[in-house]
């Protein structure tokens, strides 16, 4: 760690009275610090005898400031343990402050401690894990604290207790070995001198498992034997600490025997304390059966007494004898395999695969198999209905050598499979060219497309550690890739399962890593999974991590073809499907994203199995918006636009939500924006109960060329659909369809459900949402049309720019329409519209003339504008037809920030109603049982 560079008016350490100039120290002194003379000693506990000071040879001096229990290193200074132990260290700190001082007493060659900020040690054991027991006693330490108030009344001079928050483990054995090795599984990592207390790493919260090798044991000996480690641990001051370990013993090349202490046989630890065990003495040991590299020609499996369909494994001889598929063919399916010693392979050449028959149990008992050298999984390239439990593997390789999909238990994984307390140590897994997982390559079911057969797989107190993984498409620490071909596909991962911290993995590239799971499905940090399970094919299946469920969002560029309605299977009580070619089923984003590409713009059904994550921001988090809007004129260059459909005949989303969807006309050539554009001619439309969340809609504006030569701005849009068809064959009913905390941008015929509707709108709502358009003038659209009138004809001409007709639900409710119970809560809308126009009005023939003079001596004859209302900017009836809304609410939460029109103080939810006169057959608006007054060309009609 680095020195600060310090101030001497703030702090000075004065190792001797002598090495400051009397002058210097009297100018100081004049600068109001105060200065304190510490003395050490130890503390009692330990002595000073039983204390192994022989490498210690250096102090580090942490100032921290105390404000209330917080505390701020105000300085570290590093001296020698030689003058500073006899009472020589001086040490001048600001007056009237309160200061928490720490003393570290050290090797000054160990790399081991760290100092943290607040006087925190952290250690590292990087460089020890393979120096052996030559350089641990650079480990040993000192430390003692001070809490003091630079006032009036502080001492100064002090003497300072020192204590040892060290504790040194050594194992014997009764006579030399080559070499050991001792994996620790629990231990702390961090120390807090002022609290006298020990915790975990600090980033993962994890205490952790490191494993020390030891090749330079120089028979050195005690009273109970040769020792083969020395190890120091941090310990807290007032409880022991627990150490659950393994220390193995290297004979000939290979580790020989094991002695395990855990759970009952766990090693307590105290402060300062000094241990020596006996592993020979200790229960709890086994011995290695090591194997010859022989394939035994004969049966070397012996049968359970107590149950003649389980076989006990209690040599190598018996797993290598279980990897020919010949004997094993001899043994029934759904047998149960138990081990009863560890094992060693060796690492011996042309080693095979285990071929158990179907539906085995693989039961390692609590006990290690290390030393495999594998081609594809130690359970085969593939295994069907297969459970493992109580089993560790250790020191193994499996590198495969084609193409394939590869873990270290077995390649690829058929049916329903479980793995309870199993556990992946020092080992190194490789596809050559496939995807790779830390314990299965590939999950599917026996069939891939067969919707019947159910499958579930499920991995409990499972750990890899320190494990390499190095695949070619997808990695992930359990699972390298699983087929996801429908929901009746899962996959589990209980809360109990981890990969290790001081795991390594290379080239890790899972779809599921942290920023690519749906965050609207927990609140937890998710992170913690990252790449336990590579990707998927197909996106479809059920993953659950923990009790939560994680759905990759889509990555706005892969497309997959959804699977068609299959009534003999997805065929249920509540939501019926009708199989069909265009019929299609959508339990992934990525099948709603590939829906329009793969089965076309316009299918005839939409049935929604899950939830969709479309990801529309991105990993950013920022949706652009064009800059003439004033919500948002943000950059951002990841966003993810979901293809608007259409048509879509059925859309039966089975109460699920679609998440931050993206829609955008693109350069503006398409001037209706919406998850669906509209409805068929001449067919029943009908869309159904699904949620929209967090979504947002940008119809861009554009200026086109209309039919008659003249430039308009035309940009409309809704978050659901645009315009039905406004054909007297065509129907069109909106049930259940609810709408949270989204977003629509675009210049005219704006709504949240809709831009424009007509037919049956039944239980629909509009929550927490945002409209915005904005008075676009850069075209003024003219506005003409002719009617006869007993056979003379009449013009009424006039003009508009193109904003307006904006609406929480829907920007224009017309011709025939029905609308109940349906409500708009909460939502923004910042919109301008258009007064009515003053129009000009000619006629052709004596009739048409007539008529003309007519509409100009009952007043004014005005074209209705493009109003704006919470629930309905206009509401307009055509050719006598009937619109009625019952009801139906908005809350006084929902307001207009730009302009807001109110067709009357009865029904102020609507800017305007009306028909237009001459040009329509006067029809009937009623609202919750009221008829309105319908606006029409007279100025002076008074709408009640």
């Amino acid at each position: 760690m680095k020195n600060k560079i310090f101030n001497p008016l703030l702090f000075l350490v004065l190792p001797t009275l002598s090495s400051c100039m009397v002058g210097e120290l009297e100018m100081l002194m004049d600068e109001g610090l105060t200065e304190v003379t510490f003395n050490f000693e130890y503390d009692g506990s330990p002595a000073e005898e039983s204390v192994d000071t022989s490498r210690i040879n250096q102090v580090m001096i942490v100032i921290c400031e105390d404000s209330g229990g917080n505390l701020k290193q105000e300085n570290v200074f590093t001296r020698s343990w030689a003058n500073a132990k006899d009472g020589r260290m001086k040490i001048l700190l600001k007056p009237d402050k309160s200061y928490q001082i720490m003393f570290w007493v050290q090797n000054k060659d160990n790399t081991a401690y760290h100092i943290k900020g607040n006087g925190q040690i952290v250690v590292d054991y990087t460089d020890y894990l393979n120096a052996g027991s030559g350089r641990m006693k650079e480990m040993h330490a000192l430390y003692g604290t001070v809490s003091l108030k630079t006032d009036s009344q502080i001492d100064s001079t002090m003497t300072i207790g020192l204590k040892c928050p060290i504790a040194r483990l050594r194992f014997t054995v009764p006579v030399p070995v080559e070499s050991s090795i001792i994996s620790f599984h629990d231990i702390p990592l961090c120390f807090d001198p002022f609290a006298d207390t020990v915790y975990p790493d600090a980033e993962t919260e994890e205490f952790n498992k490191i494993t020390f090798t030891f090749n330079d044991l120089s028979h050195e000996s005690s009273d109970s034997g040769y020792y083969i480690s020395e190890n120091y641990f941090l310990v807290p001051v007032q409880d022991s600490l627990t150490i659950n370990c393994t220390a193995g013993i290297i004979e000939d090349g290979v580790e020989n025997f094991t002695y395990k202490f855990d759970s009952g046989k766990s090693i307590k630890l105290a402060q300062g304390g000094d241990y020596e065990i006996s592993v020979t003495e200790a229960s709890g040991y086994s011995k290695w059966s090591i194997w010859d590299g022989i394939y035994p020609a004969a049966s070397t499996l012996t049968t359970d007494p107590s149950d003649p369909r389980c076989y006990i494994i209690d040599n190598a001889e018996d797993i290598a004898w279980l990897s020919d598929a010949a004997h094993t063919s001899s043994i029934g399916s759904g047998c149960t395999f138990k081990v009863v010693t560890d094992i060693n392979m060796a690492h011996k050449p042309l080693q095979k695969p285990l071929q158990l028959p179907a539906n085995s149990t693989f039961d390692g008992n609590g006990h290690t198999i290390k030393g495999f050298e594998l081609s594809c999984g130690i359970f085969g390239e593939k295994a069907r209905n297969l459970k493992v439990k109580n089993l560790a593997i250790e020191d193994s390789r499996v590198e495969s050598t084609e193409t394939a999909n590869t873990g270290i238990l077995v390649n690829t994984l058929n049916g329903s499979s479980s793995f309870s307390n199993v556990s992946v140590i020092n080992s190194y897994i490789s596809a050559l060219d496939g995807a790779a997982g830390g314990m299965v390559g590939y999950i599917s079911r026996k069939s891939k497309s067969s919707r019947a057969e159910k499958m579930d797989v499920v991995f409990e107190d499972c750990h890899i550690y320190n494990t390499t993984i190095s695949g070619t498409t997808k990695e992930g620490c359990f699972v390298g890739l699983l087929r996801g071909y429908d929901n009746g596909e899962k996959l589990t991962f209980r809360s109990d399962c981890s990969a290790g911290p001081v795991s390594i993995y290379t080239g890790l590239n899972s779809t599921y890593t942290e920023g690519n799971e749906s965050a609207w499905l927990t609140e937890i940090d998710f992170s913690a999974f990252n790449s336990w399970l590579g990707g998927e094919e197909c996106y479809r299946a059920i993953v659950m991590y923990g009790e939560n469920r994680y759905i990759p969002r889509w990555d706005g560029t892969t497309l997959v073809k959804p699977l068609l309605a299959n009534p003999e299977y997805d065929d249920t009580a509540e939501f019926p499907v009708i199989e069909g070619s265009k019929r299609i089923m959508i339990y992934s984003a990525f099948d709603l994203a590939g829906a329009c590409s793969k089965i076309g713009a316009s299918p005839a059904a939409i049935y929604f199995r899950e939830n969709v994550d479309m990801n529309g921001s991105g990993a950013d988090g920022i949706t652009y918006i064009p800059e003439e809007f004033s919500y948002s004129a943000a950059e951002s260059s990841d966003d993810n636009y979901l293809t608007m459909f259409t048509y879509v005949d059925l859309l039966e989303g089975e109460n699920h939500t679609i998440y931050n969807m993206n829609i955008t006309s693109g350069d503006g050539t398409i001037t209706n924006a919406a998850f669906i554009r509209s409805t068929r001619k001449a067919t029943e439309t009908v869309h159904r109960n699904l949620t929209f969340y967090n979504c947002n809609v940008i119809s861009k504006v554009k200026p086109r060329t209309g039919s008659d030569g003249i430039e308009e701005d035309l940009a409309s849009g809704a978050i659901v659909i645009g315009k039905p068809s406004s054909s007297s064959e065509a129907t069109y009913t909106m049930e259940n369809i609810h709408v949270y905390n989204s977003r629509v941008f675009a210049l005219q015929g704006i709504g949240i459900l809709a831009a424009h509707f007509r037919g049956r709108m039944d239980n629909c709502s509009v929550n927490n949402c945002y409209i915005e358009n904005y008075p676009c003038e850069d075209h003024l659209e003219p506005f003409s049309y002719s009617t006869s009138i007993s056979g003379g004809e009449v013009t009424v001409s006039t003009a508009f720019y193109s904003y307006g007709e904006v609406g929480g639900l829907s920007g224009m409710l017309f011709d025939e329409a029905e609308v109940t119970d349906s409500h708009v809560r909460g939502t923004t809308i910042l919109a301008w519209g258009q007064d009515d126009q003053e129009a000009a009005i000619t006629g052709e023939g004596t009739l048409g003339k007539l008529a003309a003079a007519a509409a100009y001596a009952i007043g004014y004859y005005l074209v209705p504008g493009r109003h704006i209302g919470t629930m309905f900017g206009d509401v307009r009836v055509k050719k006598g037809k009937t619109i009625t809304v019952n009801g139906c609410t908005v809350d006084d939460k929902t307001r207009c920030l730009g302009e807001q029109d109110m067709h009357s103080s009865k029904v102020p939810f609507i800017g305007q109603a009306y028909y237009i006169e001459f040009l329509d057959t006067k029809g009937t608006v009623t609202v919750d049982g009221h008829t309105l007054t319908l606006a029409d060309c007279n100025r002076n009609t008074v709408r009640d």
